[in-house]
């Protein structure tokens, strides 16, 4: 039986899946030690900052294969924080309005410098040859429709004052 041909040698079928399995334990058990190390010697921000070079580089092949782009509306909100309610509402009412105080500043913000970079953005993602598209506020009409039940879940678990806020948010879009 023959396999792909990988790094020049020829595979058997038991190579290959020990080939792909690496990738995922090999992760698992770098993963944590490379945390550790990062945060031991450094700070808990460079566990994040780690990650900018791969993002470059994705990002800069991103458009490789990457020939089509809509513009859905999503955006990045903080209020995930606090989806646990019962962790939430646990907290003394003074740090509740605290973390509610700095996610609003933090989500202000992000918003802010989104809109700086959107039009720029909007125009590379043109010139590399993405189609990029608005969504139809039907069409986006639609995807609230059909998500519908997502949210009643949410709102059963995480309770009907935040789904009413992440939304109120969505609709300012």
């Amino acid at each position: 039986m023959k396999c792909p041909k990988i790094s020049g040698r020829w595979l058997a079928a038991g190579g290959v899946v020990g080939f792909f399995t690496l990738a995922f334990v090999g992760s698992a058990l770098l993963g944590p030690l490379a945390g550790g190390f990062i945060v031991e010697h450094f700070s808990w921000p460079w566990i994040f900052y780690v990650n900018v070079p791969f993002a470059i580089i994705a990002a800069n092949r991103y458009f490789e294969v990457q020939k089509y782009m809509s513009n859905t509306g999503h955006f990045f909100d903080f209020i995930t924080i606090v989806a646990h309610r019962k962790t939430f509402e646990a907290l003394p009412p003074a740090q509740q309005k605290a973390i509610r105080d700095g996610m609003d500043a933090a989500v202000r913000y992000q918003r802010e410098r989104a809109k700086l970079q959107e039009t720029d953005s909007i125009v590379t993602i043109r010139q590399r040859g993405v189609q990029y598209d608005e969504v139809s506020p039907k069409l986006i009409a639609d995807m609230r429709t059909a998500t519908a039940g997502i949210v009643d879940d949410v709102r059963k678990r995480a309770g009907d004052d935040l789904v009413r806020r992440v939304l109120a948010e969505a609709a300012k879009k």
